[in-house]
C-alpha cells in the first residue's frame, strides 16, 4: 500500500529541525492541525509548538497549515502561530495542497506535508507527489469514525515500523 506509506515517520513534529530539512531537501512544510500541532479540536497550539514554529521561521522554512477543518476553525489557530492556512483542504485530495503550494511558491520536490493520519495527510501527500511525514498523534480521538480509521491504520503502522527498524530508521 504505497499510497499510505509515509516517506518519513517521527514521534513528534518538533523532531523536524534544520539538519533534518537539509538532509531531506525540504524548504516548505504543509502542516496538519489536529493531533499534529494541537490536541483534536483545541484552539491552542500544543506545548512547545509556538517555539518550534519560531525556530523554523528563524531558519527560513516556509510553513502553511492545510486542514480538512473549516476555515473558521483553522484561521484563528493559524493566526496565533502567524502562519497562513488553507481550510477545507479535502485531504487526501490534492485541492488544499495545490492551493498551499501556490501560496508557498515552492517546487513540489522541496515541499513536505506533516500529519498524523495515514488516510488523509499521508495519502494526500503521496498522491500529490510530495514528501509525507507521519507524526504520532498527541491523543487518540474517541469518536467512532476516528476509532475505526485508527484501527485500520494500526496494522499498516506495525509493518512500516518493522521495516523502518530493519533499515535503520528514517523512512524509505
Amino acid at each position: 500500500m504505497a499510497l499510505i506509506r509515509p516517506t518519513i515517520m517521527l514521534d513528534n513534529i518538533t523532531q523536524i529541525d534544520g539538519p533534518f530539512l537539509r538532509r531531506h531537501q525540504i524548504g516548505a512544510l504543509m502542516l496538519d492541525v489536529d493531533n499534529t500541532l494541537s490536541l483534536h479540536g483545541n484552539p491552542e497550539p500544543y506545548e512547545g509548538i509556538a517555539a518550534w514554529v519560531k525556530r523554523m521561521r528563524d531558519i527560513g522554512v516556509e510553513m502553511i497549515i492545510v486542514s480538512n477543518n473549516s476555515r473558521e476553525r483553522v484561521q484563528p489557530f493559524a493566526d496565533k502561530l502567524g502562519i497562513p492556512c488553507v481550510g477545507g483542504g479535502y485531504k487526501p485530495l490534492s485541492k488544499g495542497m495545490r492551493e498551499a503550494q501556490a501560496m508557498l511558491k515552492t517546487p513540489k520536490r522541496h515541499c513536505a506535508i506533516v500529519g498524523d493520519q495515514l488516510f488523509t495527510d499521508i495519502m494526500g501527500g503521496n498522491l500529490y507527489g510530495i514528501t509525507s511525514i507521519l507524526v504520532t498523534p498527541y491523543q487518540l480521538e474517541d469518536k467512532t469514525g476516528f476509532k475505526i480509521k485508527r484501527g485500520l491504520e494500526r496494522g499498516f503502522l506495525r509493518r512500516y515500523r518493522r521495516a523502518q527498524n530493519k533499515n535503520g530508521g528514517g523512512g524509505r
